[in-house]
């Protein structure tokens, strides 16, 4: 069977008769922008067979559940990807054709940086005559191929068996972690009619040549007209990455995607022996191991940096984990995953604002001078933390910490009394690497009015070396929880700090 070139006009069809069969093909080509990585005239065009060499094995990007994907290579522009869905026969008459061409216009309009853009269709249905239970009837054989832009580093899959990202830095993984999320959150909540992916794994997130994520094989069930009933009458997704709801109940939502996203960020950040260290192990440990693993390799970075991404680290494998919940009720959505994110990116912006002090222009204050210095200390550059109160506005305070041990050195901070006005203080928990200073910011909440007293109130900062959670936050236990008696796996030492509530500025 012959395909028809893809064309850069609107649309074009043709149709021809024989003894045996009548054949129609369509085709369809976006030119709006001219920005598109594939755009050529008709007479420049070769068909998609001579694109991708008779469809060669040679030219097989992927193979998944709809069909193959080739790399097709014109003449003249650049390479696009060729999925020629798999080959389906139907023995009666259908509207296919025009629900394929309905959900193409609906998916071509998709516009975001994190998502594969489509450049053009080529669907052909050709009819036989052919013997059936005795009988002679028509057999409506459909050939349908889908064009979009080409990723030239391939999808995540490959790249996380590639020696290049056992060496590869924290910044690359995070951009494709926060990358997959904003182009998820924009099917899920930027359209007026939201996709469900409902196939979210590595092998449907491609990279292109600065590695930024874009996700594929979206809105499938639209170009097949497929509703949500007959969704549910065949198996979505992939063992793996599909939630425990849907395997029990067939039950579909925004929360089956998310729950592929977890395992998705697990096994980037825990590499792909993941599923089984989770298994071994509790939620906490597992935490601990990445952020452990993680570090070792931070230490390529510079140490003022290493903190901060430390810290992010653990953010994103805790923000996964809760990805998977076997609950879907407990799941994020992915609006707030993306603004926790942000949010992340945003404080990392502003300690780099701040100037890098170095250890030895640290006037040291040792963190508890009632014992003798031990592994489980920190320096702190001051025992006062100030606040230039000013109404309705974020206060920021920086706070100095110095590990000259050779072990990490975990730390928490909290307000003294729970009630008190600085509970809109920032609850602060971390890791401090071994011989480094990190610079925190510490941020009092907004409010209107300045403290009833100006007298200091008491701030808490924790220190210690060895395995302890540092995000399980009842503010009620905190001291039972952080007594030296009730940890006997670990040395826990405590000080207290003053923070001033200064409305002079």
């Amino acid at each position: 069977m012959m395909f028809l070139p893809l064309s850069c006009k609107r649309t074009r069809s043709s149709s021809g008769s024989s003894m045996d069969h009548h054949d129609t093909a369509d085709s369809f080509s976006d030119d709006d922008d001219h920005q598109s990585a594939w755009s050529m005239d008709d007479d420049d065009l070769p068909s998609l067979k001579e694109l991708t060499d008779g469809f060669s094995d040679e030219r097989i990007l992927s193979i998944g559940a709809y069909g193959k994907v080739y790399m097709g290579e014109p003449e003249y522009g650049e390479k696009i990807a060729v999925k020629m869905f798999h080959d389906h026969t139907r023995t009666h008459a259908d509207g296919g054709h025009e629900q394929f061409h309905k959900g193409f216009c609906s998916l071509k309009r998709l516009r975001h940086q994190n998502i594969v853009r489509l450049l053009g269709y080529s669907h052909e249905t050709r009819q036989k005559h052919m013997e059936y239970d005795g009988r002679k009837i028509f057999s409506k054989k459909t050939c349908r191929a889908l064009c979009s832009e080409y990723m030239h580093n391939g999808d995540l899959d490959k790249y996380l068996l590639s020696d290049k990202y056992k060496g590869d830095t924290w910044q690359t993984c995070y951009k494709i972690i926060k990358g997959i999320s904003k182009g998820l959150k924009y099917l899920h909540e930027d359209l007026e009619s939201p996709i469900y992916h409902l196939d979210l794994k590595p092998s449907n997130v491609l990279l292109d040549e600065t590695f930024v994520p874009k996700l594929a094989d979206y809105g499938l069930s639209r170009l097949s007209g497929d509703d949500q009933t007959q969704i549910m009458k065949c198996f979505m997704g992939t063992i793996g990455y599909v939630p425990p709801e849907y395997i029990d109940e067939n039950v579909i939502s925004n929360k089956f995607d998310i729950f592929s996203l977890g395992a998705i960020i697990i096994k980037i950040m825990a590499g792909r022996m993941s599923y089984s260290k989770r298994a071994e192990m509790s939620t906490q440990q597992f935490v601990e191991l990445v952020h452990a693993n993680w570090r070792d390799k931070l230490h390529a970075t510079s140490k003022y940096a290493m903190g901060s991404y430390s810290e992010q680290v653990r953010s994103c494998i805790e923000i996964a984990l809760s990805c998977v919940e076997a609950d879907q009720c407990k799941r994020p959505s992915i609006g707030d995953i993306v603004n926790k994110l942000s949010k992340m990116e945003a404080e990392i912006h502003k300690m780099s604002q701040y100037p890098r002090t170095s250890m030895d222009q640290m006037p040291p204050c040792l963190l508890d001078g009632s014992k003798k210095r031990g592994e489980g200390f920190l320096y702190v550059h001051t025992l006062q933390l100030q606040f230039p109160f000013e109404p309705n506005k974020l206060i920021p305070c920086q706070l100095n910490l110095t590990n000259n041990s050779d072990e990490d050195v975990n730390f928490r901070f909290a307000p003294r009394k729970p009630k008190s006005f600085l509970n809109g203080l920032s609850r602060l928990h971390g890791s401090v690497p071994p011989n480094s200073s990190c610079i925190y910011i510490v941020t009092m909440e907004k409010h209107q009015q300045p403290p009833a007293s100006m007298d200091t109130l008491d701030v808490i900062l924790e220190s210690w070396v060895g395995y302890r959670s540092t995000y399980a936050w009842d503010m009620d236990d905190f001291f039972s929880t952080g007594s030296e008696e009730d940890q006997p796996d670990c040395l826990v030492h405590m000080i207290t700090l003053t923070a001033v509530c200064d409305p002079g500025g």
